[in-house]
């Protein structure tokens, strides 16, 4: 079975204020020239298609297009689709029965373990099964014991579409397992627990039912062999969503598995960033006045997204933003935000994470107040604790049915 796996496309982001619209249709024909070229026999579509959970009319056609032209360009692949946390469970499904015409299924919810166990079938020959597992929290799962534990609904639920994958695949034909999660137990370059806030699966839940999990929801691809040759990988974004991705290496995978017990084997193709995300200036510049001159250098016609830090505890001046933007006026640079980097280590999450105590003993502003000496080493200004003050005062007011009073 020979496999295109892609993931996180999020179209119909807006990037600070710029329209990506015709960087998505880039990267989407870009897609379309591989599935003609390649010929997989399945395309499986990890989640995250839309940025928002109800996209534009505009946004839903370039996804249909998309689908519609990659079933043109190779009519026996089975396109395979399911919801990640971005995406309407519900919105994604309400046309599936007319997308089953190109050869695509959609799952935006778990439903039932026999339905998601798809045999990918080409030409009459049943090539390998695919076990689909649209994102779901863990009261959402169906088809099981309404009195199974919320704890254990999950972990029910796929011993129960392994079974049928099992079945499915009499034992010589691949597994792949489809889904939208942080998956503990691999290599990954955003740490566990604190992406997009989903928890960590544990991959034991899966053990010895997969040959190749196909994952979205990381957008740095990457991977990890088990010991059993099993292999679970994520196929990162076709498109840098956010700066600190620009130096990611975007592509889709490309997989190949002979047969059930073989390790699949893996090529990235690379995805071309019609529009590059580029940290200026590349090394530090502490003094504006440098910074600027080194501004006035950027070429003129180089359409790329910049965000511009001064490496300084100088706060910039209105003055500095209006110079900074006149000296970039006329270029095909589009600045998306202009900040200063004080210089000092980024605190990581566990380092400003808040304990058990302290979430029990204090009240929601004393937690506000508290995260915010914590993640930037001084104490919350006045001013925003006083609008904090306000929107609290706000909201239990709201819930006790009592007036809010009018804005001043």
């Amino acid at each position: 079975m020979k496999i295109l796996h892609t993931a996180d496309w999020h179209l119909g982001q807006n990037f600070y204020g710029y329209d990506r619209t015709n960087e998505h249709r880039d990267f989407l024909e870009q897609i379309e020239k591989i599935v003609q070229s390649e010929k997989p026999d399945a395309l499986l579509l990890c989640g995250d298609i839309f940025h928002a959970g109800i996209p534009s009319s505009s946004v839903r056609r370039l996804y249909t297009d998309a689908l519609l032209s990659f079933h043109k360009a190779n009519p026996s692949m089975q396109i395979i689709v399911i919801a990640g946390n971005h995406d309407s469970s519900a919105y994604l499904e309400a046309d599936g029965r007319l997308w089953d015409l190109a050869r695509v299924k959609v799952f935006g919810r778990n439903s039932s373990p026999e339905d998601q166990v798809v045999p990918i079938e080409v030409d009459g020959v049943v090539k390998g099964i695919v076990a689909a597992l649209p994102f779901s929290y863990a009261q959402n799962y169906k088809g099981i014991p309404d009195d199974t534990p919320v704890e254990k609904r999950r972990e029910v639920f796929i011993g129960e579409i392994l079974s049928k994958a099992k079945t499915a695949s009499k034992g010589t034909l691949p597994i792949v397992i489809m889904g939208h999660d942080t998956v503990e137990e691999c290599d990954l370059a955003e740490k566990l627990g604190e992406v997009g806030g989903l928890n960590p699966v544990s991959i034991k839940e899966f053990e010895g039912g997969f040959d190749y999990m196909a994952l979205g929801h990381i957008h740095k691809s990457q991977q990890r062999l088990r010991p059993d040759g099993s292999l679970v990988r994520y196929s990162g974004s076709p498109l840098s969503v956010d700066f600190g991705e620009e130096k990611y290496f975007h592509s889709v995978s490309i997989v190949e598995i002979e047969k059930r017990g073989d390790t699949p084997a893996v090529r990235e193709i690379p995805i071309t960033q019609k529009v590059p995300l580029v940290r200026f200036p590349e090394k530090p510049i502490k003094d504006m006045a440098e910074l600027k001159k080194a501004i006035g250098q950027i070429p003129s016609d180089k359409v790329q997204y910049i965000t511009i830090v001064l490496d300084s505890d100088a706060p910039f001046t209105a003055q500095d933003d209006a110079e900074i933007k006149a000296i970039l006026d006329g270029t095909s640079s589009m600045v998306c935000r202009i900040r200063r980097d004080k210089g000092r280590k980024r605190k990581s999450t566990s380092e400003m994470a808040l304990s058990v105590d302290e979430f029990t003993s204090k009240s929601p502003l004393e937690i506000a107040s508290t995260f915010y000496e914590k993640r930037h080493g001084r104490k919350i200004p006045e001013y925003m604790m006083e609008m904090l003050q306000k929107i609290y005062s706000e909201v239990i007011a709201r819930e006790r049915g009592q007036e809010v009073p009018p804005e001043e």
